[in-house]
């Protein structure tokens, strides 16, 4: 399957706040390896501490993941509750713990978040110093080639794809990552268009979806 041919006919780039799309991205709230690499002198940056693969939301990544669930609970009441929501998350805990806060808003006790290893951020080692074959964080850190990540990335929005196709009113909410946010936005971008920018953290995006 060609991805960029599929989605850039049949995909576009919508506000998730006031259009209906039908996947909502959101890139996780500031964890501490955000916080690290805007200070560079932090010795864990400096040493590229395998700590930070799977780092945790700092103080203020807790406040911007509040910020945004109360977003979502404003968008929800503009649609009334028609739709069907879905909520997947990144296996790292960033991810969860951002996604979490934006179920707690959509007030809905039957949810549960579906973790699913395909949104969960491009693994290479080689930035740690570590082998291939580290096993760090709960499998949640393993080498990959970029090939494999876009492979894994484009089966991901494949499926979504056509689970919207049979269901209409079936709505994804999604917490993932700079590169995979990066990568799906190059994917549904023509060529003739300039791709908006990957949302900073806490930010995001909407993909709406036309057969």
């Amino acid at each position: 399957m060609n991805c960029k041919q599929t989605f850039k006919n049949h995909a576009r780039i919508v506000n998730p706040l006031t259009d209906d799309a039908n996947v909502i991205l959101v890139r996780h709230a500031e964890g501490l390896h955000n916080h690290a690499l805007h200070r560079a002198s932090d010795p864990r940056f400096v040493e590229r501490d395998v700590s930070l693969i799977d780092a945790p939301l700092t103080r203020r990544g807790h406040q911007q993941a509040k910020a945004v669930a109360a977003s979502f609970r404003r968008a929800r009441s503009h649609y009334g509750k028609k739709q069907e929501y879905h909520f997947l998350s990144s296996p790292l805990i960033r991810c969860r713990d951002t996604i979490q806060y934006i179920l707690e808003h959509m007030e809905d006790p039957h949810k549960k978040i579906l973790i699913d290893s395909r949104l969960k951020e491009f693994d290479d080692t080689s930035y740690f110093n570590l082998p291939a074959h580290a096993n760090v964080a709960s499998n949640a850190f393993a080498f990959e080639h970029e090939h494999e990540f876009q492979q894994r990335v484009c089966e991901w929005l494949q499926d979504q794809f056509e689970a919207s196709l049979r269901n209409h009113t079936r709505r994804v909410v999604a917490c993932t990552h700079y590169h995979v946010l990066t990568h799906i936005i190059n994917l549904v971008t023509s060529s003739n268009c300039i791709a908006p920018k990957t949302p900073e953290p806490a930010g995001m995006i909407g993909l709406r979806f036309e057969p």
